[in-house]
């Protein structure tokens, strides 16, 4: 799966700790059809770390939703987290 996390908030208020995002994604399964996901969802600072919760609801291409929960580490350059149907 390749995508990009965008976080959707002006300029102005780029040091806040809590923000919109939105999500843009393709996937290419086993049988290498291809799937787009797009999603909004929101992006909170963990503590002081260098963490950021993100929470999205992603409306796929076959027509199914999706919810994403997980922690970007920005120190260790991850994105760790699940998916559950919405």
């Amino acid at each position: 799966m390749f995508g990009t996390l965008l976080i959707t908030q002006p300029l102005s208020e780029a040091s806040q700790t809590k923000s919109a995002c939105a999500w843009v994604g393709k996937a290419l399964l086993g049988d290498n059809s291809i799937l787009g996901g797009i999603g909004d969802g929101t992006i909170e600072q963990v503590g002081n770390d260098a963490k950021w919760q993100v929470s999205l609801v992603i409306q796929i291409s076959d027509g199914s939703k999706l919810r994403s929960e997980g922690v970007v580490d920005h120190g260790a350059r991850t994105y760790t987290g699940k998916l559950y149907e919405a």
